[in-house]
């Protein structure tokens, strides 16, 4: 079952994810023809013993024929503001 959330920033609705080097990554909760990830469900064990389910952004080359999902932060009119290491205006 997909992680919503909603963006501290615009508020629009997120799915989170992680990337294949396991850091988390906020996606648009729809697929949209031309984007660029492929989210595959990895079921993971918690520390307790519980499975929990992550889904894994992979990324592909967009084809304007097929749908998939594509980053929040190229679509977050605020994505500047949490970007490490930049100035935020």
């Amino acid at each position: 079952m997909p992680n919503y959330d909603a963006c501290r920033s615009c508020g629009r609705p997120i799915r989170w994810t992680e990337t294949e080097k396991g850091k988390r990554m906020p996606v648009d909760p729809e697929p949209v023809r031309g984007g660029n990830l492929k989210l595959h469900p990895i079921p993971r064990p918690t520390i307790d013993g519980y499975l929990t389910t992550v889904e894994i952004s992979q990324v592909i080359t967009p084809d304007k024929h097929v749908d998939a999902y594509i980053s929040h932060f190229a679509t977050c009119p605020a994505a500047r503001n949490h970007r490490k290491g930049r100035t935020r205006a």
